[in-house]
């Protein structure tokens, strides 16, 4: 038969659900999907699965499912997340145009981490969840980092008093230019916006800034996600501690330059390829994820990652993560022969 899926609800809440289309591809003869325009250049389309134009006639179909409902029609539960990461493309000419673009924005050996604070005025949680930006002053002030503001729309207003940082945001017309941006980052900050999402469908890095009520998808309790294994989560310990929150991240942020944070990465890098060998992919792909999130750019968990993709046939995330390692870490010979 033939589906029509389509978005209901945020571009955040698409970003997420789009990992269940090979799943939603194998199960119909056709499928139709329809989501906002900003995000089509993203979508890794099976052979049987065509986009549909805003505005453009509904072709015949024989269901309709709205993306959100798919966790539920596949009986989604905690440990039956589907994680094909990463499940999103990025745009080769967007890419090679924003490597060039940040190719010289910073001296060696800086890091360049993007910040977004707030998120669409019109949600209804967006009080709760968007960062003043004064609250982030005190990042600014560390050693060794480029700032890459990649806010759009509302929350801009003070950047101009900030030329320090790099502000991206004028530049970018959808998210494909984002995605092409992030691919060049080391690390993504940013409260509970669709950017988030973006990154971890793609498998880079993101810290996430929660207020102490946050939405259902990040759960309780926990500092990472299974939705997005590439992502870690910072939350208030109070109703609008955005302060203490913002401190803590000082205090994270300076520790992953100390020796400490390359020697947990290693140790966790170094038990994924042991269970690699022991042909124990789950529990490898679990470790490599890991020292990502303790060292956002340690090439080796990338390196590790490819390897494991391409023992699971899947050759174009093996190319993604091969290229990511040798990016971070361009002067490992490892890095390079894996890739």
């Amino acid at each position: 038969g033939t589906l029509l899926l389509h978005a209901e609800q945020g571009l955040g809440d698409t970003l997420q659900m789009l990992r269940y289309l090979p799943q939603v591809a194998a199960q119909f003869a056709k499928v139709w999907l329809l989501i906002q325009a900003p995000l089509r250049g993203l979508v890794q389309l099976p052979a049987n699965v065509s986009l549909l134009a805003d505005g453009q006639k509904f072709p015949p179909y024989d269901v309709v499912c709205p993306l959100l409902s798919l966790p539920h029609r596949f009986a989604t539960d905690i440990l039956a997340i589907p994680t094909p990461i990463p499940y999103l493309d990025i745009d080769p000419e967007r890419q090679a145009h924003w490597r060039q673009r940040l190719a010289n924005s910073a001296p060696a050996g800086t890091r360049k981490i993007g910040l977004t604070w707030a998120g669409n005025p019109s949600h209804r949680n967006d009080a709760n969840r968007s960062l003043p930006f004064a609250h982030l002053l005190p990042l600014l002030k560390l050693p060794g980092i480029q700032w890459v503001a990649l806010q759009v729309g509302n929350g801009r207003e003070q950047l101009a008093q900030h030329p320090e940082i790099l502000d991206l945001g004028p530049e970018l017309k959808d998210f494909s230019d984002t995605a092409a941006v992030l691919e060049q980052l080391d690390l993504l900050i940013s409260v509970d916006t669709s950017i988030v999402h973006l990154a971890g469908a793609l498998g880079l890095p993101a810290w996430l800034l929660l207020p102490q009520v946050p939405d259902w998808r990040w759960l309780l309790d926990r500092d990472d996600s299974p939705w997005y294994p590439s992502l870690t989560i910072l939350r208030q310990t109070g109703h609008d501690q955005w302060p203490e929150l913002i401190e803590r991240v000082r205090q994270r942020l300076q520790q992953l330059q100390a020796p400490a944070a390359l020697a947990a990465a290693e140790q966790s890098t170094e038990a994924g390829r042991a269970q690699l060998e022991q042909k124990q992919a789950a529990a490898a792909e679990r470790q490599f994820w890991r020292a990502v999130r303790q060292r956002p750019w340690h090439g080796r968990a990338m390196s590790g990652l490819a390897v494991l993709a391409w023992k699971q046939n899947r050759p174009a995330a093996a190319l993604v993560f091969g290229a990511r390692a040798c990016r971070l870490d361009p002067d490992n010979p490892e890095a390079w022969s894996n890739y």
